[in-house]
């Protein structure tokens, strides 16, 4: 799964995001090589805690779609998950 900022300039892959917190300003920060990235500003911290509920049900939540013609069904996770603007949450 990947995850787009909020600001769209930057995606990371969660295979390689050690974790993902909300901070004290309720911004949403991965841990990426050594350091945290801010992908997402929210207003309060009900807000930022929404919005990781929201990453985690997108991650854990696969997908089930026709694939082949045959009906034959293919089960993958979510691709891109898109940081919300804080009037979304």
């Amino acid at each position: 799964m990947l995850i787009r900022s909020q600001n769209k300039q930057r995606i990371f892959n969660m295979d390689t995001i050690t974790h993902i917190r909300a901070d004290e300003d309720n911004d949403i920060c991965v841990y990426f090589q050594g350091q945290f990235y801010i992908i997402g500003k929210y207003s309060n911290e009900e807000k930022a805690i929404k919005v990781l509920d929201m990453i985690e049900e997108f991650y854990t939540k696969p997908v089930i779609c026709d694939v082949f013609s045959d009906n034959e069904k293919f089960i993958y996770s979510n691709l891109v998950f898109h940081m919300p603007q804080d009037n979304e949450v």
